[in-house]
């Protein structure tokens, strides 16, 4: 879970260094950007998956997810989408001490689980197996074969 959530805080941290950059260095007032974090979402990727807190992170519907970008660049501003709603105030655990984040991440530790073993059926396995690089003769003597 922890590329998935490295990507996620990776394209918040680009969006953010954007628009200041877009800002102050190139003083693009009139540029907006927009980042999207959403939840379970109702899409063939969570296919068969059953969530047990359907109160705390309902599943979204791709709709619900698309007006929401709809109406953030209407607005004419830029912003970060956060759905469901709830989910704004988990921010909140950045700022909380590592310990506590711990405590409260093994136990999202079982949501985690069975979210990854429903979007990674063993079809979907096999297109994450790293393949052996090919080789080929290098233009150096020093070394018999070159990866590429």
């Amino acid at each position: 879970m922890v590329d998935y959530a490295a990507s996620k805080h990776a394209a918040l941290a680009f969006h953010e260094g954007l628009a200041a950059e877009l800002a102050t260095r190139y003083r693009a007032r009139k540029v907006r950007t927009v980042v999207v974090n959403q939840g379970y979402t109702r899409t063939a990727l969570f296919e068969g998956y059953r969530n047990d807190v359907p109160f705390l992170m309902p599943n979204l519907e791709p709709e619900t997810v698309a007006e929401a970008i709809v109406r953030q660049v209407l607005s004419g501003k830029s912003g970060q989408i956060i759905r469901p709603a709830f989910a704004n105030s988990l921010t909140v655990l950045a700022s909380m001490p590592h310990w506590y984040q711990y405590g409260l991440r093994a136990d999202g530790h079982k949501i985690s689980k069975q979210l990854l073993d429903t979007i990674l059926t063993p079809s979907r396995r096999n297109l994450f197996k790293k393949k052996p690089l090919p080789s080929v003769p290098c233009a150096s003597k020093n070394l018999p074969r070159c990866w590429v």
